[in-house]
């Protein structure tokens, strides 16, 4: 995959560009850290995604990966990525069903 480095501001800013599928255009991902009175906040967002399939499949990796960071974070072992992201996916196409 390639991507490019939309804006770089570290350690607080970084948006890049994802690769979509062959006949679309790249979606993007911006990421922000800040500091909180209990630690770091981080906003993730990964807009311009077209189709629902890439609107839960990418919603429930990033929920994953974030999910992961956090286990290992408090000390605990990351979960198994594919039985988390598995289970996300099909809770965000529920969700997205129940919107319209």
């Amino acid at each position: 995959m390639i991507g490019g480095v939309r804006a770089f501001d570290p350690p607080h800013h970084i948006a890049f560009s994802w690769p979509s599928g062959e006949a679309e255009a790249p979606t993007e991902v911006v990421i922000h850290l800040s500091e909180t009175e209990n630690g770091v906040r981080l906003h993730l967002r990964h807009e311009k995604l077209v189709t629902d399939d890439y609107k839960s499949g990418a919603s429930a990796g990033w929920h994953t990966h974030l999910d992961i960071l956090d286990d290992i974070l408090n000390g605990q072992d990351g979960r198994d990525f594919w039985e988390h992201f598995l289970a996300l996916e099909q809770m965000y196409k529920a969700r997205m069903a129940e919107v319209g």
